[in-house]
């Protein structure tokens, strides 16, 4: 486990090293912000991975963004510097837009953000697509979600408790690319086996 007096004593160890190293670098990248964030981030060699190393943990650098969050606007109890509402206490409803072939990845933001509502909408193969691999893709997908959902709550007993909703889009006619949606809803981190059917969207 690394504790904060871990993390204080190897960051200070790797700045001392790098100011004996790379002092020419910093004294060039600090006044620059753009610079400055490159050398502490950005660079495969930058800082916060020197220092990821010395603690021997794994790191990824700007490896998730969220893409929206929905909350009660008078719900702002926590200050913020720029912003005319502040920050939010409390997210509602936290949604994360899959356009590619990879939900999982926005599945794992989604199990690790506390929020009352949570959002995953991606897109299944057109429905005139008929190679094997891709029929199966969906009921494949949603069951490692699943089982992402369960592992993680053996973790992190009740981490994933939350209502969460997926929505599909599927496009239908080769001639019409626009999709059509189904849905499936699974609540408070109930992680079956089998996700089950998912049911059409309609008005």
């Amino acid at each position: 486990m690394v504790s904060a007096r871990r993390f204080r004593e190897a960051f200070l160890g790797q700045w001392n090293e790098d100011l004996n190293d790379r002092q020419l670098e910093i004294v060039n990248a600090y006044p620059n912000d753009r610079l400055w964030t490159e050398w502490m981030l950005k660079e495969d060699d930058a800082f916060l991975r020197r220092l990821a190393t010395r603690l021997q943990r794994d790191v990824r650098i700007e490896w998730y963004l969220l893409d929206a969050i929905y909350f009660d606007p008078t719900n702002n109890p926590v200050p913020g510097l720029g912003e005319e509402f502040g920050h939010p206490a409390r997210l509602e409803v936290y949604i994360e837009h899959e356009n590619e072939n990879n939900p999982e990845e926005e599945m794992y933001k989604l199990l690790m953000w506390p929020a009352s509502l949570k959002v995953l909408i991606f897109y299944d193969w057109p429905a005139y697509d008929h190679n094997p691999n891709h029929q199966q893709w969906l009921a494949q997908e949603l069951t490692t979600m699943f089982q992402m959902g369960r592992e993680i709550d053996v973790q992190r007993p009740g981490v994933s408790k939350a209502e969460y909703l997926f929505l599909v889009g599927q496009t239908e006619q080769n001639e019409v690319p626009i999709p059509t949606w189904r849905y499936l809803v699974a609540q408070d981190g109930c992680w079956p086996e089998q996700p089950g059917e998912l049911q059409q969207l309609v008005m």
